[in-house]
């Protein structure tokens, strides 16, 4: 069971300078479910990050949460992120208001709750959500199939990512993209080439279906904006819930007052100076 608290208290904004565009304590986003098919989406802008992490901290100006919002290891204990980020991605994932408006984001969580095939809901606690499209724009690249390892085993990454798509099919296997890329290109090779993927990549499918050419119009319905240039949205998700054990410290790693029913920010609300100071005075009494 996730224990959801609904009291509200006095005092300033509930979020801190750096979350930008976001809504706050009254933020009616929820993470719906993490994506599938977003191993092939990547990011980078050089000298400002090169992963969906790197991405993440530079739009939030913060640092990995020590915690992770994702419950399929521990139900209702929460486990933490390394602080050193081994074991912590950024994770696409789908968000959702009361309205019924829904966009894709990143938001950071452990490797093992991102890889959940059974349970890609399991995102129920407190974060923050970063998004990575607008109505017309996107950020990141789409990169193509990866190739076989001449090494055998996993197959490697490709760094080869499609630059104008000009068709996409859902078969019974596979989905099918077809179009011209950054090595292969529309003015040197004539006819497009076509790759196949899972067909149980939702994700990729909506995105490389946004990216498409519109037929006989050379306007696509998103435009990929250079990494840096891409302005993004950021989201609380989740308000008011969190694990059921450990609670206090759960909300301390994401910077929300520890007090029972209290959901503003640790630098704004009025009950954790009060509780500040009462542990100061504690500590006085017990140590001298």
């Amino acid at each position: 069971r996730i224990a959801r608290a609904t009291h509200r208290c006095s005092g300033g904004p509930s979020e801190v300078a750096h979350w930008r565009n976001m809504a706050d304590h009254k933020s009616t986003w929820t993470v719906v479910k993490h994506v599938k098919g977003s191993s092939h989406h990547e990011t980078s802008a050089p000298g400002k990050w090169n992963s969906w992490t790197g991405y993440w901290k530079y739009h939030t100006g913060a640092e990995v949460p020590a915690m992770c919002p994702g419950e399929s290891r521990t139900k209702n204990n929460p486990h933490e992120l390394a602080p050193d980020g081994t074991g912590t991605v950024g994770c696409h994932v789908l968000i959702e208001d009361k309205k019924g408006d829904k966009k894709h984001a990143i938001i950071m969580a452990c490797s093992g709750c991102n890889r959940q095939k059974r349970d890609s809901r399991n995102v129920n606690w407190l974060c923050k959500a970063v998004t990575i499209s607008t109505q017309f724009t996107m950020v990141g690249k789409i990169l193509l199939p990866s190739v076989p390892n001449p090494s055998g085993g996993k197959p490697v990454k490709n760094t080869e990512y499609w630059t104008e798509i000009t068709y996409v099919g859902a078969g019974n296997v596979s989905i099918t993209i077809t179009g011209y890329t950054n090595k292969y290109k529309r003015d040197e090779h004539g006819a497009p080439i076509s790759r196949d993927y899972p067909n149980d990549e939702d994700y990729l499918l909506w995105l490389a279906a946004a990216f498409r050419g519109r037929v006989a119009n050379t306007q696509r319905t998103i435009i990929r904006k250079e990494d840096k240039d891409f302005k993004p949205e950021i989201f609380t998700c989740n308000v008011g819930m969190y694990p059921e054990r450990g609670r206090a410290d759960y909300k301390k790693a994401y910077g929300i007052c520890r007090a029972d029913r209290c959901h503003k920010a640790l630098n704004t609300c009025k009950h954790a100076k009060e509780m500040q100071e009462l542990e100061s005075a504690m500590e006085s009494a017990y140590f001298g």
